[in-house]
């Protein structure tokens, strides 16, 4: 600006000199703004260049996130995330789904992904032998340890019995 009136919005801005002048550069903070899309989760919107956004996945009953992706590429693992926007995106949180199994009267119990080996061990007390294990009632095996693949979430239940002493015998 020369004398309050803009004289050129050109970046460098080259003049002849007549006489003494007081220039005046004029700046403008960029509204440049972004979009943030967040699928499967939370704290998308529109945010200005520079700006931080902080994205939550939502998990829903028997998943566990994995990470976001953008583009198909994982860029983080973290949950939640925060990130400075340069540019429009679209972030996608990643999730599986897991199983939960439940051990009754030994030990192996935990989170599983589908199609996950599970092995399971029973406590036994010293008075006691191992008969089986139970899902529901139904007998699945009779080996301790025991494997099996997890499709599903399940409660299996370590079946024992009473040692009993006969004489010098023990059954």
């Amino acid at each position: 600006k020369v004398g309050g009136e803009i004289v050129s919005e050109k970046n460098p801005y080259t003049f002849i000199v007549t006489k003494d002048l007081t220039i005046e550069a004029e700046t403008r903070k960029s509204t440049e703004t972004f979009t943030v899309t967040v699928v499967g989760g939370t704290g998308g919107g529109t945010f200005e260049k520079g700006e931080q956004c902080t994205v939550t996945a939502t998990l829903k009953e028997d998943t566990e996130f994995v990470g976001w992706n953008v583009n198909g590429k994982q860029i983080s693992a973290e949950n939640p995330y925060t990130f400075e926007v340069t540019g429009n995106v679209q972030i996608e949180a990643v999730t599986k789904q897991v199983f939960t199994v439940t051990v009754i009267g030994g030990s192996g119990s935990g989170k599983f992904a589908k199609g996950d080996e599970c092995v399971v061990t029973a406590t036994l007390e010293d008075n006691e032998i191992f008969v089986g294990w139970t899902v529901k009632g139904i007998e699945q095996s009779k080996e301790n340890p025991y494997s099996f693949i997890v499709t599903e979430s399940v409660e299996i239940t370590a079946v024992t019995r009473q040692r009993v002493s006969v004489g010098d015998f023990a059954c």
